[in-house]
């Protein structure tokens, strides 16, 4: 019989908005995806256990880009039964890295304060898929991504953009890759 344990502290069900790198390594590969939470249509920001869960949703969950990426990209057949992704997903290995970028208040309003929240996080996934996109020997999911920050990111911050940069070069530092 076998058994195994998992410890969830207190981080792991903590809602916030979060930056993480996903790394799996399946048949002496290295794939990544760059993520983050905070939603665009609802007032939230998930804890990482609850975002990890739903990328393992099966079925046509918007959420599972995991699996989606996992079944597209490194199988190469979107035709898998849900038994064998799983047999195959058994022979990978995933990490997940979380970084809470700003602590999650339901109590914000939603068009200002978890706006710029949500905005901050976008900016510096953005980024970092940027970087991380620019590197050849790297194979990143997130879909292609020209520039440091998108359009968007860089009306809204103008002024600001310093601050993003430093936290995002910080996480790359932490990641070992230099900016």
């Amino acid at each position: 019989m076998n058994s195994f344990e998992i410890t969830i502290g207190p981080d792991w069900i903590t809602s916030g908005y979060y930056l993480y790198v996903v790394r799996i390594d399946y048949k002496q590969k290295q794939y990544f995806y760059i993520g983050q939470t905070g939603d665009n249509h609802y007032h939230t920001a998930r804890a990482p256990l609850y975002r990890i869960g739903g990328h393992f949703a099966k079925g046509t969950s918007t959420e599972n880009q995991i699996v989606k990426y996992f079944k597209s990209k490194i199988l190469e057949n979107d035709n898998e039964t849900p038994f064998e992704l799983e047999q195959k997903l058994k022979k990978s290995s995933l990490k997940y890295k979380f970084w809470k970028i700003c602590d999650y208040d339901p109590t914000d309003d939603k068009v200002t304060e978890h706006k710029a929240k949500r905005m901050l996080v976008q900016a510096i996934e953005h980024y970092i898929i940027h970087k991380l996109q620019d590197r050849k020997e790297l194979v990143v999911f997130n879909k292609k991504v020209n520039g440091k920050y998108s359009k968007s990111k860089l009306e809204y911050y103008q002024n600001e953009m310093k601050a993003v940069d430093d936290k995002a070069l910080t996480i790359l530092k932490e990641l070992g890759y230099e900016a």
